[in-house]
């Protein structure tokens, strides 16, 4: 204790470490507004990201529209425009080489039919546009993608998505541009933003009261003790104690940051910089999945975003229960959620896969399905990305797969085109997909490589559509030319396919698949292992479908004859390994089928 002759030192003391105080509440009210600040600013970033996905897939669709009018007419491509998705906050926009043929509306686009891309760019500057350099530079440098800028400084910035296309070699960017203010409102920031504000101005408020009232009580207890002083112990213990409360604030702000609202998991902001600071030669071996819910959209239309959101919730904790507690799980789109598997490998990943669909697939969902894509981060590799990258990629070849899926759209497209130009084709294309599948796991093919295996298979055929139907409907003997013609079906598939967003290995597969293990194939003559595993297995299947199903160039024939005729091809035109395995697969199978009818 202090003695009491020390009055006039005390009350120097007391005030000073009111100062004190009152100082350590102003900085940590200082923080806590700079945490606001920030998370203010990353919700808006994280709007921005979320709305850009769907945005992407709207210009995707608007695109097909747009595109099949150019190569009809350009007023055609125009009225695309016109009906697509607009109002007072979201525009359309359609460029070629030459300038402007479509901007905002018809009023806008008379205005500024007669500029270069350049003169708009220069327009725009003048309106007080910001950041147009690096949209131009997407123009430019010929890329599709999504950014951030200004047309109008009275307008404001907005999010634009562009996609470069070519039409009959003349190349195209089409875009769409949504305002920012529409899409913070839309997608409920500004209301997040102003509840984060007002939680963190009434805390402020009340631990300023708390502390102005804590310093009011040191000084009038100063005051009428006159010489004595308080407990040294009890006035630190005092202080901790609001330290501690005014930490937990700081620590709440954190939360925000860290963690997504809705489900609890990690949000996707904290998960991409997470695994930008992870040291992974420690915990190797390294896979990510990622899963996405299909079908999602239509249950918020049809039943209300209470539906969607109880779904996400409930998938959020299902994924919590099947992965251990050093697996990082965090919600990274609308209907997206990825998990970083440290000292598990592929099959270790794809065993928790199989139990998170199983567990799904045994609920009610609505219908719903999950799609899944899994990858293991090479020893070789010191960064995650290029395995986020083909995760990804691998997620997306299952959903083109999955009728549930908007991505199956693409395959579905491209099967009722080809149904116009030969409906048998569909059908040994639905088979072939289905055979696939069944020899694919027989060859112990992970979950990701039967997905690339079926859909080269189902597409295998896709290049038809650029043969004239009087050779594919021909029944009698085809002429030299004539054979050639038919040969350009793998070329033009595979033209077609390579442009289709994660389908640029698949469309190698089909280049192939007409390519024989001597050599004496086409179009590239290739032989052997030269031939890509993939290509070999759909030349096998794709024989064996043709011999035991109606042609009318050649006779039907049963199951074990065309066992028999691909086993006389060994070495020739099939792989000696794969028709082994091949012939072993079918007779079991079929030597049960006729146990089964005895």
């Amino acid at each position: 204790m202090v003695k009491t002759n020390g009055g006039a030192s005390h009350t120097k003391d007391v005030t000073l470490q009111s100062l004190l105080l009152a100082a350590l509440l102003v900085v940590v009210l200082a923080v806590g507004a700079g945490f606001t600040v920030r998370e203010t600013n990353q919700y808006a970033v994280q709007a921005l990201e979320c709305f850009r996905g769907g945005q992407e897939k709207l210009l995707t669709q608007v695109r097909r529209d747009v595109e099949a009018g150019l190569y009809a007419d350009q007023a055609q491509a125009i009225e695309a425009l016109k009906r697509a998705d607009a109002s007072g906050s979201r525009h359309w926009f359609l460029y070629d080489s030459g300038g402007v043929l479509f901007e905002r509306s018809e009023t806008v686009t008379a205005e500024v039919s007669d500029m270069a891309l350049k003169q708009l760019a220069d327009l725009w500057k003048i309106r007080g546009g910001e950041r147009v350099d690096d949209f131009t530079d997407y123009m430019y440098e010929k890329r599709s993608g999504s950014l951030v800028f200004s047309k109008d400084a009275k307008e404001g910035p907005g999010l634009a998505s562009v996609a470069r296309f070519e039409v009959e070699g003349e190349p195209y960017y089409l875009g769409v541009f949504t305002l920012e203010t529409y899409i913070l409102e839309s997608s409920g920031v500004n209301e997040r933003v102003l509840h984060l504000r007002i939680f963190s101005a009434a805390a402020s408020v009340a631990l300023l009261i708390a502390g102005l009232a804590l310093i009011n009580r040191i000084r009038r207890h100063s005051k009428e003790s006159g010489v004595l002083r308080l407990d040294i112990e009890e006035r630190t213990r005092q202080i901790e104690e609001l330290s501690e409360r005014l930490s937990s604030k700081v620590d709440t702000v954190e939360d925000v940051s860290i963690y997504d609202v809705l489900t609890g998991v990690y949000n996707k902001i904290f998960f991409d910089n997470l695994l930008a600071r992870i040291q992974y030669d420690r915990v190797r071996p390294v896979s990510l999945m990622v899963v996405d819910i299909n079908g999602l959209d239509r249950l918020n239309e049809r039943v209300g975003y209470g539906a969607g959101d109880d779904l996400l919730k409930w998938t959020a904790s299902l994924l919590e229960k099947f992965c251990i507690t050093s697996d990082l799980i965090a919600r990274t789109g609308s209907s997206e959620f990825s998990i970083l598997m440290t000292n598990a490998d592929e099959e270790q990943a794809y065993g928790t896969m199989e139990n998170i669909l199983r567990q799904f697939a045994s609920t009610d969902t609505g219908g719903l399905t999950l799609s899944v894509g899994v990858a293991e981060m090479p020893e070789s590799d010191e960064r995650i990305l290029p395995t986020m990258k083909q995760a990804r990629k691998n997620l997306m070849l299952d959903k083109m797969l999955d009728p549930v899926s908007c991505s199956y759209s693409t395959v579905n497209m491209l099967m009722e085109i080809l149904v116009s130009f030969s409906k048998e084709s569909v059908a040994q294309s639905n088979r072939m997909r289905h055979m696939a599948q069944e020899f694919g796991r027989e060859l112990g093919f992970s979950p990701a490589e039967i997905s690339r295996l079926a859909l080269a298979a189902q597409l295998h055929d896709v290049g038809k559509i650029g043969i004239p139907m009087n050779i594919l409907y021909k029944t009698g003997p085809l002429s030299p030319e004539e054979k050639e013609l038919i040969k350009w079906h793998a070329e033009i598939g595979h033209s077609i396919l390579k442009a289709i967003p994660n389908l640029e290995d698949v469309a190698e597969d089909i280049l192939q698949h007409r390519e024989r293990y001597d050599g004496t194939g086409y179009p590239q003559g290739l032989i052997d292992g030269q031939i890509n595993l993939n290509a070999r297995i759909i030349n096998l299947l794709e024989s064996y479908d043709a011999m035991t199903h109606e042609r009318v160039y050649a006779k039907t024939r049963t199951g074990f004859e065309a066992l028999e005729e691909l086993t006389l091809q060994k070495g020739k035109q099939f792989d000696p390994y794969l028709v082994e395995r091949y012939v072993a697969f079918m007779s079991a199978k079929m030597q049960a089928g006729q146990r089964m009818a005895l």
